[in-house]
């Protein structure tokens, strides 16, 4: 049988040629089974370094899962688990928010109002903005729906809806917590304090005629949320999201 060298492209015949290798240039055309299976050693080092990658991944995990509640321990401040800084904050009154209605529970209507007070100390001017423009803050009845004079609206992942024209803002479950709580911790009350900067930019930023496209209106509306926050000297991890 005749055949041609993959090397060099030498042809010849490979009957009684038992090593078969090139007569050419002595290319090897065929290596004994033995060769080329892995030793016993080679087999049992794989399994070993194996082993030593699943044991270290093990390990960063539970350092990370032991770690994470005693760093949450040791600095409520940064996360906010606590009530550091907005124990002892009065509510607005309700006669200081002028035109602005809250609609929804109890817990919800002190919540809001809470959070208002937050914005009031931090940033007067902005609170003082905020009563005037707004018209209407309300607890959505779920995560997903919104619904109001002429028009149902479904929403996804998403805390908040605003109807900037009308001055109109449902705040969703989520954003609270699930709940309502005016004894929410720090994270809680500053992040809503927050989402509720944001959405009344959306409505200061309409009436002053920016003309922004989409994408400049939440980043204006963000820009103003993370200004409170830094203002109000709120929980860090709020800011370094």
């Amino acid at each position: 049988m005749e055949t041609a060298c993959p090397q060099c492209g030498h042809r010849f015949r490979a009957e009684g040629r038992p090593e078969l290798t090139c007569p050419a240039c002595g290319f090897p055309l065929a290596w004994p089974l033995e060769e080329r299976r892995p030793s016993g050693g080679e087999g049992e080092r794989a399994r070993r370094q194996a082993r030593f990658v699943l044991l270290v991944g093990l390990l960063i995990f539970l350092v990370v899962f032991a770690l994470g509640p005693v760093m949450v321990a040791i600095n409520p401040g940064y996360f906010g688990t606590g009530n550091l800084r907005s124990a002892g904050v009065e509510p607005v009154g309700r006669g200081e928010l002028g035109g602005l209605v809250i609609e929804g529970p109890t817990e919800f209507d002190l919540m809001t109002r809470k959070a208002l007070a937050l914005i009031r100390q931090a940033d007067p001017g902005t609170f003082a903005q905020m009563i005037r423009q707004l018209r209407r803050i309300t607890f959505a009845e779920s995560d997903v729906v919104v619904r109001t004079e002429g028009f149902t609206a479904l929403v996804e992942e998403v805390n908040a809806f605003v109807d900037p024209a009308r001055g109109y803002v449902w705040i969703m479950p989520r954003a609270v917590g699930g709940r309502p709580n005016p004894e929410a911790n720090d994270y809680l009350i500053f992040r809503y304090a927050a989402l509720l900067v944001h959405e009344w930019a959306h409505r200061r930023d309409l009436l002053t005629g920016k003309g922004l496209d989409p994408t400049a209106r939440e980043v204006s509306a963000e820009r103003a949320a993370v200004e409170f926050l830094r203002k109000a000297n709120a929980p860090r991890i709020l800011i370094d999201q």
